[in-house]
């Protein structure tokens, strides 16, 4: 147990830490949260990664989190993109955890949510208010004024890879082909284009007592509804196709028609080459991803064969 004065002097040595990685981070929430340098307490890192570094800290006993965007994050994040949707997030209440935020600077101050649990994706319950918070993010009407492309994104990684990891997998040229057919079909349906997370996957789902939040809205634009849904089914490891299906059906909350079901099916397909690329980049830079790799093949492989067999039908 810390007691008070080793309490003390952690909280000064993260905030001095906090201060030396960002200068105007206490500036920042003293002007946010109308308090004074003496009033930020119980300082600590939350989470640090490639792209941001973020810290928990206390104002008048209320926590919250500081997140400071990493040097990196620049290359791979567009912050105006975020910021946009953020704003729209918070306004239609799926995410209630945001205070403020810079689209330039990167820099945002969040409600810290106590108490939360684990989402879990076999608890249908937590999956339906998931696909209730996608209907209402998709179907808000705001166009955010940025975009994002999933397959033009797969693409950029498949051109920073060498050789031997564009051939990873032996299938692997067959696989694009397959992705470049599918993403063909489904991306001229306009009425398919709306705001969108694109990162709508567990990790991203606060889950408190009375409501779940959406965050992280790093990769978020106007994009294909079925990209999303897409995303949530390739990030659960074990997921089978008739559990895509009821997805789906909890999503429309109605059964689907052929076109619908096929829309959804092929953006499934691409998404999920989209992740596989993306661990194979991983693993090109010496990032081991483990049994993702698999995970994420195999759900290629699972969408290819049955919207391809769909596709095959409706000729």
């Amino acid at each position: 147990m810390i007691d008070s004065n080793g309490s003390a002097a952690a909280d000064g040595a993260y905030l001095a830490e906090l201060q030396a990685l960002d200068p105007q981070a206490v500036p920042t929430i003293c002007r946010v949260l109308g308090c004074g340098p003496q009033d930020i307490c119980e300082v600590e890192p939350l989470k640090n990664g490639y792209t941001n570094q973020s810290y928990i800290f206390r104002v008048d006993g209320e926590p919250y989190v500081y997140r400071h965007p990493g040097a990196a994050s620049a290359d791979i994040i567009d912050r105006r993109s975020e910021y946009a949707s953020q704003t729209i997030a918070a306004d239609l209440g799926i995410d209630t955890t945001f205070i403020a935020g810079d689209p330039e600077a990167g820099w945002k101050i969040s409600h810290f949510i106590p108490g939360t649990v684990p989402f879990d994706y076999h608890d249908w319950d937590h999956v339906a208010q998931a696909m209730a918070i996608a209907r209402k993010l998709h179907g808000c009407g705001v166009d955010s004024g940025f975009g994002f492309d999933i397959h033009q994104d797969t693409l950029k990684q498949i051109d920073l890879l060498d050789d031997a990891h564009r051939r990873y997998f032996d299938d692997l040229p067959e696989l694009l082909q397959t992705a470049e057919l599918l993403n063909g079909d489904i991306a001229g349906d306009a009425a398919a284009r709306c705001l969108c997370h694109n990162d709508f996957y567990d990790e991203n789902f606060l889950v408190g007592p009375d409501h779940i939040d959406l965050i992280d809205w790093e990769f978020s634009g106007m994009s294909d509804y079925a990209s999303d849904l897409g995303v949530f089914i390739a990030c659960c490891p074990d997921y089978t196709y008739e559990d895509s299906l009821r997805i789906f059906e909890l999503y429309f909350q109605r059964p689907l028609s052929d076109d619908e079901l096929y829309h959804c099916v092929a953006a499934a397909a691409v998404v999920s080459f989209h992740w596989l690329i993306w661990a194979i980049f991983k693993e090109y830079t010496n990032e081991s991803v483990g049994e993702l790799l698999n995970y994420y093949y195999r759900y290629t492989k699972m969408f290819d064969e049955k919207a391809l067999a769909m596709r095959k039908e409706a000729i």
